[in-house]
């Protein structure tokens, strides 16, 4: 009997895990059809919506816990006096975050009709991945659309409707084995679900193989990137010790190889230097002694903190600099990173690491950012190139040739944290239409070209500088880039129309 009790909890756990294999760097996406078609089976065995919060809950702990155990490496690097911290640091958000799919198992059991349940099951999942990537500033990491990261064809989909009409769609491919082995379904509602399906994806895979064999690889010849990873160890990135033997570091890979007549900008990671070091007598002569070795012009992005001591102010910058170190332009990160850049409510925290952590000032979002008068930029610091809607791409004066993304994995060793970080580029790229120029402390830094396709590599804990030829941007803008996320509401829109259509559903919701 005890088994019996545990079967169904355990097996939704191991619902959650299947399914995220299918995301970065597993990839594995014949075993979100296992997950997702389970755990549809799975919460209709729930007899009441506490039985229905509980599996949804352990379905997302299967999910999440072991996605994303690679934020715990960050209270394990050498130095750090709050290890004990660990356990909760691993725990803590997969609880969270297991909520939203609790409520939707909560709310499946509560609505779900013999007629519909398959649909309300879509509809439910994919509002919870909504939601979760957009309230309390939101946390779309591991959206289920990311198990296309490495399938090409597939991934262009994105530029229709973004990352999240890839999740509904993959909700709807993989769960539909489910529906066809529902007795309770009609059986022209399987028909007719199972031929849309089959449409949908053929349509989407030429829909791929079209589009990437209409636009190749196009590189600019005025334009090169240089990429600097300096693969610093955390530990050592702000000993007072290594601050000189870091900056060299990274002054020396920033030297030129070769000759070239185009302008060359240099790309140096996440928070590489501090306004106070870039004030030094000494690292301003080594800077433009090595920038002064270009024949032709050249500028300086790098990750710097910015401080104002008099307004208790702190930014996470990325500026650029021509070879004069004049300031060419300059962005402040928006999305800042809740518990790592600023506490929430730290006022009401009891807790001494919180009530002195002044945190980060966000700056006002990305916008076209101007290097040259052919070529402007979408500066994202981090975190911010997760969130497929962070930033605006034109304006009324100019349009951007390439998203740039500096960041610092260092934290999380080697994990799926940051393989996961780069595949979420792709998708921007091809949301966007704009190459993506990446740039880690240590991760992986590389540029991606319009179409998700990697044009230049660093891989993680490497050091290393490269020179990468960058991509032109595609001439037309994407249907993501104009209409945001109208394609993924229109569908979902219809799911809920769908819902509506089922009128011992709607009698239920008369009576409520």
């Amino acid at each position: 009997m005890r088994f019996q009790k545990l079967k169904n909890p355990a097996l939704c756990l191991l619902a959650g895990w299947l399914t995220l294999l299918a995301m970065p760097p597993w990839g594995l996406w014949l075993a979100a059809i296992l997950g997702l078609s389970g755990f549809y089976w799975l919460l209709n065995e729930a007899n009441n919506k506490k039985q229905g919060f509980l599996y949804g809950w352990l379905f997302g702990m299967g999910y999440f816990l072991p996605g994303l155990a690679w934020i715990g490496n960050a209270l394990l690097v050498e130095g750090n006096d709050f290890k004990w911290v660990w356990p909760l640091a691993i725990l803590g958000l997969p609880v969270l975050l297991s909520l939203f799919y609790g409520y939707a198992g909560c709310l499946y059991t509560m609505f779900r009709r013999p007629k519909s349940r398959w649909i309300l099951y879509v509809f439910l999942l994919v509002m919870a991945e909504w939601v979760r990537g957009h309230i309390f500033t939101g946390f779309p990491w591991n959206l289920f659309g990311y198990a296309w990261a490495g399938t090409p064809s597939v991934l262009q989909t994105a530029s229709i409707g973004g990352v999240y009409l890839l999740s509904l769609l993959t909700v709807i491919w993989c769960s539909t084995p489910a529906l066809l082995c529902d007795k309770l379904a009609k059986k022209h509602f399987k028909i007719i679900t199972a031929s849309l399906v089959c449409i949908s994806l053929l349509a989407t895979c030429i829909y791929g193989r079209i589009r990437l064999n209409s636009n190749s690889t196009v590189v600019r010849d005025d334009v090169v990137i240089r990429l600097v990873q300096p693969n610093i160890p955390q530990h050592a990135k702000w000993n007072p010790n290594e601050l000189s033997a870091n900056l060299r570091k990274l002054i020396t890979l920033s030297q030129p190889e070769g000759t070239t007549d185009a302008t060359t900008i240099i790309v140096w990671p996440e928070t590489a230097i501090t306004e106070t070091a870039l004030n030094a007598t000494s690292v301003q002569q080594a800077l433009q002694d090595t920038m002064q070795m270009y024949g032709a012009d050249v500028y300086l992005s790098t990750g710097i903190l910015r401080s104002f001591s008099e307004k208790n102010q702190y930014f996470n910058s990325l500026t650029t600099l021509n070879k004069d170190l004049e300031t060419v332009s300059n962005f402040d990160k928006s999305h800042l990173v809740p518990f790592g850049e600023y506490i929430p409510f730290k006022d009401y925290i009891p807790f001494k690491p919180f009530a002195f952590y002044n945190g980060f000032t966000a700056g006002s979002g990305s916008v076209p950012t101007k290097i040259t008068d052919g070529f402007y930029f979408n500066p994202l610091i981090c975190y911010e190139i997760v969130f497929p809607s962070e930033m605006k791409t034109a304006t009324n004066k100019a349009k951007s040739s390439a998203i740039i993304n500096v960041t610092n994995d260092a934290w999380y060793g080697d994990s799926s944290g940051p393989r996961q970080h780069f595949a979420m580029t792709k998708f921007r790229a091809v949301e966007r239409g704009l190459p993506v120029v990446r740039v880690a402390n240590t991760g992986i830094s590389g540029i991606v070209d319009p179409l998700g396709r990697v044009t230049t590599i660093i891989p993680l804990e490497t050091e290393s500088a490269q020179n990468g030829a960058l991509p032109k941007p595609l001439e037309r803008s994407t249907i993501y880039n104009r209409y945001g996320e109208l394609a993924f509401l229109s569908l979902v829109l219809i799911l809920l129309l769908l819902l509506f259509r089922d009128p011992r559903a709607s009698q239920n919701r008369r009576n409520i």
